[in-house]
């Protein structure tokens, strides 16, 4: 396959790109070894030792004790309280209950009974009485609640015409106030944001893919994906981790040179 001048395959790497791959391979390869290390003594003392103990504790120590406490301790201590509570409790609540409502109802019928019969008499006489009262100032006193009720009249009256008034009077002052301070801030406001705000916003998203955006993706591309997969070679080799044969390790990380149409460049 022919290059073209100015161009390099995909697997060749700038020399000055070099060093930090070095660096990189420096310092993440023993730090992974050790973790890979670390989580298969993790795995291993989980699955052999600590397993095991723990069925062992469960099954020889625990049920037994569990039997034991429940045979022995528990189920006695149940049957001791419900029998103290049904004899010193539930008994005599029921004594003193049935003597209660026997005395509740002899002072129902012997006191409250023809006390509530006369109550009702002299509520019923007092009743008629406020009624004819009632009734004789009513007729007395109704040219007098007609001229109150004519001075009620004409407060109300009063009262809704100056609400109204003061409406439209508070309308018209937020209509003015809105026409000639509200409306004219927002259209300044949405010429600024038109005129300057969005133009500088571009300028700012352009410069910043311009330079972060293109700059992590060369230092992914050229120096975090190589670096990644040694490391994944070095812990297949070590057999600290399965090799997945559908996946090319040093293919990782890498996107596919895409052209300005979107899709990917024939080589």
């Amino acid at each position: 396959m022919t290059l073209r001048p100015g161009r390099r395959s995909a697997g060749q790497v700038p020399l000055w790109a070099l060093p930090f791959r070095a660096v990189a391979v420096v310092v993440v390869v023993p730090v992974r070894l050790l973790w890979e290390i670390l989580v298969a003594v993790r795995q291993a003392a989980v699955r052999y030792v600590l397993v095991p103990l723990g069925e062992f504790i469960e099954r020889y120590l625990l049920r037994p004790l569990g039997w034991l406490l429940y045979r022995a301790v528990l189920r006695p201590m149940v049957w001791l309280v419900a029998w103290l509570v049904a004899t010193l409790v539930l008994l005599p609540a029921v004594w003193l209950g049935l003597l209660v409502w026997r005395r509740l109802v002899w002072l129902y019928r012997v006191v409250l009974a023809p006390s509530g019969h006369r109550l009702g008499q002299l509520l019923g006489w007092l009743w008629r009485g406020v009624v004819r009262l009632l009734r004789i100032l009513a007729g007395r006193l109704r040219p007098a609640f007609a001229v109150l009720g004519r001075i009620v009249s004409a407060v109300a009256r009063f009262v809704a015409d100056t609400v109204v008034v003061a409406w439209r009077v508070a309308g018209r002052l937020l209509r003015w106030l809105y026409r000639w301070t509200l409306r004219p801030i927002g259209l300044a406001l949405t010429v600024v944001g038109r005129r300057v705000l969005v133009p500088v916003g571009r300028a700012v998203r352009w410069i910043w893919s311009a330079t972060v955006v293109r700059t992590r993706r060369w230092l992914r591309r050229v120096v975090f994906a190589p670096v990644a997969a040694a490391v994944d070679t070095v812990l297949v080799a070590l057999d600290l981790r399965r090799s997945d044969p559908g996946v090319d390790r040093h293919s990782a990380g890498r996107r596919p040179d895409r052209s300005q149409s979107g899709r990917p460049r024939r080589r």
